[in-house]
């Protein structure tokens, strides 16, 4: 092969056929026209004489081999390193018919036609004809190359099959493969043996199989022990050491790992500018998801394998046909009629009729039955228990004159932290009576989640088993799937319907109804619960004026929302008129969180603002100092005074600063959103330009509150007396830290620091005098609430 292509590189053809031949050859040329146009195209020259000498010319100029003669003579002009002068023989003349096969010198005309043509036409002929013949026998070359080649880059695919077979014979578990009866019987006696130490999880990893494999092997082999003891002799094992010896019988499946099969759903987006086109390996997600999967695959199987022990065992009877009648008779449960005859949860209450004619309460478990309500280690919030819940709201809605089939609508306005665990806590309580009340919560629209936070709430999701359940079961899982990936975009209202809070992602909460429109929200609601921070509502509590102030209440406490809902134990004060406070205390109460009931509301509220206020400058002393004990103890003793100051310029007789109204005070100073806001500006990872609304955290409702006091205090219509200047003054001059937080947050006329050089300034008083002045003088200023 490598000599033909030489052969042709170096234009080297074989000779042409004798003249004697070539003349007694009758051969027509037609055929072979793209012949000779490729050996023109190919060969340097032409030419042609008469007699002999055309015929030799013909032979050793053109058609000749460049090889040395016998006489040791090389031919002229086809040297290795020589150009030859020959040209293709083309000319003007080709095309016009009359110079073909006739050499063609530079300079001179065309010499007449020979006077014959066979003799060159059949010479061509055989050139061509060979030529053919050579690319012909390539093409083959060519092809069992191709087919060689194919063969042999296949062998690398057959020698790992014939390894894959052999090896499902020789080691155990690989691709799922067929395990023999004695690596079966080694299995059962590592565990027998030393249970702790051959677990199931080590089984499975050291004979390469799945957990519901060996779990069914320990079975199987423990019943067979079982049988050959009662027996008294081992049992047949011909099927297993046939098997053993032919392996290739038995059909094994292709892996020993669950694989997640997600339905594919192409989505074509357009990137933002700047994306750096980095995404997540699918793989990779793809293993997550169905590492999950397998677990709770894997723990179901357990569970059923664990009845099925149980019944083979005869612990659990299933009757096949009806039980009989006990010795001493039936014990029937028994409902009592609500009013208008109404069963169910609005009916009356339930008991045991024994068959002695006596009665008793239903037990723990009989109630789980009656009610229908099991605690479901799936479920995600509160479980619903008879302890008076639907009492307490029966009550609640006779004082609202909720009349039978008239829902009581409750709706929570805004989707914070607070907001939405209290609608949560509500809709755990009270939302499995469907056909009493409804507790929906407002949030604005299209709110998006953006990309880091789509992922650290994919990872929360599936760190909680019970919240990945849900979402699966209600074929809402893909869609954080394909967030993660980033292949959709997730929006607040969205993902609050499943039961996230944007501010607060690692505390999943129940599933709630979303409403996006305000005025749908609130037109027919029976309670409207403000989750939203009061300056940010100025204009709802304008259009709320007419309201009577009896029918609005304050609940607050020293509490964090998300410890709230993850039952931790908590209190909190609800305050207003004792008409509504006392019930919607008793509604609102549960086992970890208590409310009380207070009458002052304008403290609290006014406290509920302040609190934030101060929260943001304790954050500051605290980063400022190094979390120094002292300097935050003096901050906690200005900051309360002032505090106090305030109250008894918008309360008559407010309360005393103590008990859970200076919990609460103490809980937000020490953490929530404010406190960590000042932290991370003094500590310069935050900053003023970036407003007042944080990602993750929502906004930050003290600096518009210290926005909002500061104004209200310094209004040039009011003034008291300063204790030393013995002058009025506004009552804003007072409250040094107030007025440094409003020169820092607001004026940004100074630094974070500043808040230290307020506490340490020389001319600052006793706090206990401000708090004298506030309690021995007549500060009220009932005109700071629009009244006369």
């Amino acid at each position: 092969m490598f000599a033909i292509r030489r052969a042709l590189l170096l234009r080297r053809f074989p000779p042409p056929l004798p003249r004697t031949l070539i003349s007694s050859l009758d051969l027509d040329p037609t055929p072979r026209v793209s012949s000779l146009l490729r050996t023109f195209s190919s060969s340097g020259g032409g030419g042609g004489e008469e007699g002999d000498r055309a015929g030799d010319s013909w032979s050793s100029d053109w058609g000749g081999s460049d090889e040395p003669r016998s006489g040791g003579e090389v031919l002229p002009g086809f040297d290795w390193g020589e150009a030859s002068s020959w040209s293709t023989g083309l000319t003007k003349d080709h095309f016009d018919g009359a110079a073909v096969g006739r050499q063609v010198a530079p300079g001179s005309a065309p010499p007449p036609p020979p006077p014959t043509t066979t003799t060159t036409t059949s010479a061509e002929m055989a050139e061509a004809r060979a030529m053919d013949e050579e690319e012909e026998i390539l093409r083959m070359l060519e092809k069992d190359n191709k087919e060689s080649k194919a063969f042999v880059d296949g062998w690398g695919d057959r020698m790992m099959e014939t390894y894959q077979l052999l090896k499902q014979v020789r080691e155990p578990g690989a691709r799922g493969a067929y395990l023999k009866d004695s690596e079966k019987a080694e299995m059962y006696r590592l565990h027998k043996e030393n249970p702790e130490v051959y677990s199931v999880e080590r089984l499975a990893k050291d004979f390469r199989v799945m957990r519901q494999r060996v779990h069914a092997i320990l079975w199987l082999k423990e019943m067979e022990e079982e049988e050959e003891k009662k027996l008294g002799r081992p049992l047949d094992d011909s099927v297993e050491i046939l098997l053993d010896n032919f392996p290739e019988f038995f059909n094994s499946h292709d892996r020993e790992f669950h694989v997640a099969s997600l339905p594919y759903k192409p989505d074509f987006k357009v990137m933002p500018e700047g994306w750096d086109g980095t995404t997540r390996d699918p793989d990779e997600v793809l293993y997550e998801i169905s590492m999950k999967e397998d677990q709770m695959l894997y723990e179901e199987f357990v569970q059923r394998l664990n009845f099925n022990k149980k019944k083979v065992a005869g612990e659990v009877k299933c009757h096949k046909y009806s039980r009989r009648r006990p010795d001493d008779g039936w014990s029937f449960t028994v409902e009592k009629l609500g009013p208008g005859g109404k069963r169910g949860g609005g009916g009356g209450w339930k008991f045991v009729s024994l068959p002695d004619g006596s009665s008793r309460p239903l037990n723990d478990m009989e109630k789980i039955t009656v009610e229908g309500v099991h605690s479901s280690p799936y479920a995600n919030g509160s479980s619903h228990h008879s302890n008076g819940v639907e009492e307490k709201l029966d009550e609640l809605r006779r004082l609202l004159g909720k009349s039978e089939g008239d829902l009581l609508k409750i709706v929570g306005v805004g989707a914070g932290a607070w907001g939405s665990v209290f609608a949560a806590l509500l809709q755990d309580a009270y939302g499995h009576l469907r056909e009493k009340v409804q507790i929906r919560i407002w949030r604005r629209p299209g709110r998006p989640v953006d990309r880091a936070t789509a992922e650290h709430l994919f990872e929360v999701i599936n760190s909680r088993e019970d919240v990945l359940r849900r979402l699966i079961r209600r074929c809402a899982y893909l869609k954080y799937v394909e967030a993660r990936l980033g292949d959709r975009t997730l929006y607040a209202d969205e993902i609050l319907r499943d039961g996230f809070c944007l501010n607060m992602i690692d505390t999943p909460l129940c599933q709630l109804k979303v409403v996006t429109n305000l005025q749908e929200a609130v037109w027919d609601a029976d309670i409207v619960i403000n989750g939203l921070p009061s300056t940010e509502t100025r204009e709802v509590f304008e259009e709320i004026a007419g309201i009577p102030i009896e029918n609005i209440l304050y609940l607050g406490g020293p509490n964090i929302a998300s410890e709230i809902y993850n039952k931790e134990y908590a209190n909190a004060r609800i305050c207003g008129a004792e008409k509504w406070r006392k019930p919607l205390a008793k509604f609102l109460r549960q086992p970890h969180f208590i409310v009380w009931d207070n009458s002052d509301l304008v403290t609290h509220e006014v406290m509920g603002g302040l609190k934030n206020v101060y929260a943001i400058g304790a954050g500051m002393v605290a980063a400022l100092t190094n979390e120094s004990a002292t300097s935050k103890s003096v901050y906690f003793a200005h900051c309360t005074s002032e505090m106090i100051f305030i109250t008894h310029l918008l309360a008559e007789e407010p309360e005393k600063l103590a008990g859970p109204l200076l919990a609460d005070t103490y809980v937000t100073l020490l953490k929530g959103r404010n406190a960590w806001y000042g932290q991370m500006l003094a500590k310069g990872e935050l900053s003023l330009d970036m407003g007042d609304s944080i990602k993750g955290k929502g906004t930050i409702q003290g600096v518009s509150a210290v926005n909002a006091f500061y104004e209200l205090l310094s209004q040039t219509s009011l003034s008291v007396l300063h204790p030393e200047a013995k002058k009025h003054v506004a009552p804003v001059e007072l409250c040094p830290i107030l007025k440094t937080l409003y020169k820092i947050l607001i004026k940004r006329d100074l630094s974070t620091a500043s808040i230290l050089q307020a506490l340490r300034d020389e001319s600052m008083y006793d706090p206990r005098d401000r708090i004298e002045m506030a309690q021995s003088h007549a500060l009220y200023r009932p005109s700071l609430l629009g009244q006369p």
